[in-house]
């Protein structure tokens, strides 16, 4: 894989240089990247290709040798001798140490071509590799995606649903990202999450992490923390601190205690919220967001939304996370990655809309109730229920709280946040 900048840095060359390369061997592919130049080894940077999934490559040597003609054609018996090439090109049929394998960069003056060399002892082969030119600056993003490169977002809880929505933000062009959850990635996430079999064992917030990085994200803060669990308060603090300079946050834990906390600190902070929630069984779900000075709180909205099913005559379905939570996994409230998935559609979707601060909003309502299929509310597959939420909170009106647990959130959010308005 050669960009445009590397391949004119290649032409400019006047003799004949050392470097580096890095393979990865996919299936039965190899694939390569030139990560060094010259003897002192000055590095070859492409902004755009993440430095993780580099340094995870093994590295060889890559000889880069300017020609005046196309070079050696590999055909016939030619193809299995690689010392004779390198002899032919370099002067000598093996390296001086004891490199097993080599890859030569031949700089013709119509294209750049690659051999690689397998010299290790018993072995005499050389391959005609594929360069394949990429572009490192093209974008297939529309303008307005550039401004989430500035924006911040804060994913609470990483999940099935919030693996999915970090991942779509990531690939829309956000680059910065806080990420809490304590839980570990176990093989029976697989079904729904957007990890694979390579992060099992790992804790969500950490894999995940890499994982946009490998997305093009560059600045992923993980704290493997559950907010309401058995945190300490610096624990915590830290935690309220890291959303409060957010952006925006995103609550994807269908936690209940979480919601809460989630929902304190951005009423104190004035910083958006949008969440999701899957039904059980797959058959629909709920996407809402709340902006300051717009729409009420989220703990507000959250009962607007519950009066909403009264109205209707509907009572609130329950969510796949809690079921999964209490240990009812029987199979018609399973819920599918592709159902997952068309829900943190929308979820991202509302979230991208909010950062770039789209005007007019594409979505006319604050909150939707979206069918999957023929169940509850909906009459159809996609049959799409808008929920009006109001503007911010009246000073008559009361929200229940459901715990007593959610006072004590109230609480320990005073004492850590305060009144930011007291703050010098």
């Amino acid at each position: 894989m050669l960009t445009s900048t590397t391949q004119d840095t290649l032409r400019m060359l006047d003799s004949i240089k050392l470097g580096t390369a890095r393979f990865r061997l996919i299936e039965k592919t190899a694939v390569g990247w030139l990560t060094s130049l010259g003897a002192d080894e000055t590095p070859i940077v492409e902004s755009h290709f993440p430095v993780e999934l580099r340094s995870m490559w093994p590295e060889i040597r890559a000889t880069m040798v300017p020609l005046a003609d196309a070079g050696p054609i590999l055909d016939g018996d030619t193809r299995k001798d690689a010392r004779a090439i390198r002899a032919a090109l370099l002067g000598e049929s093996a390296p001086s140490d004891e490199q097993k394998d080599e890859i030569l960069v031949l700089v013709t003056p119509s294209e750049i071509r690659a051999i690689y060399l397998w010299l290790e002892v018993g072995h005499n082969t050389a391959w005609e590799v594929a360069v394949v030119s990429i572009s490192g600056t093209q974008s297939r993003q529309d303008r307005e995606a550039a401004g989430l490169a500035e924006q911040r977002i804060a994913v609470v809880g990483c999940g099935s649903l919030g693996s999915k929505v970090a991942s779509m933000l990531a690939r829309a062009g956000v680059r910065n990202f806080v990420l809490i959850d304590d839980d570990v990635f176990l093989p029976e996430n697989l079904v729904r999450h957007e990890l694979n079999w390579e992060s099992v064992g790992v804790h969500k917030v950490d894999a995940l992490a890499h994982h946009l990085k490998l997305l093009g994200a560059t600045d992923v803060t993980v704290r493997r923390q559950q907010l309401g669990g058995q945190e300490s308060g610096g624990s915590l603090d830290g935690v309220m601190s890291l959303l409060s300079q957010s952006s925006l946050i995103v609550e994807a834990s269908a936690n209940d205690v979480a919601f809460t906390y989630v929902s304190k600190i951005a009423e104190r902070t004035e910083k958006p919220v949008i969440w999701g929630k899957i039904f059980g069984g797959g058959f629909g779900g709920e996407i809402a967001r709340v902006r300051p000075g717009i729409e009420p709180t989220a703990e507000v909205a959250r009962y607007r939304i519950s009066r909403w099913c009264d109205a209707h005559d509907v009572p609130p379905p329950s969510s796949v996370a809690n079921r999964y939570e209490s240990g009812e996994t029987d199979a018609p409230m399973i819920a599918y990655d592709a159902d997952v998935s068309a829900i943190a559609a929308q979820v991202a979707r509302m979230v991208i809309d909010t950062a770039v601060g789209r005007t007019p909003s594409a979505f006319e309502s604050s909150a939707y109730m979206i069918g999957l299929r023929k169940e509850w509310i909906f009459v159809a597959a996609f049959d799409t229920w808008p929920v009006d939420l109001g503007g911010p909170l009246g000073v008559t009106e009361q929200v229940p709280l459901s715990e007593d647990k959610a006072r004590a959130v109230a609480l320990d959010l005073l004492q850590i946040v305060g009144n930011p308005h007291d703050r010098s």
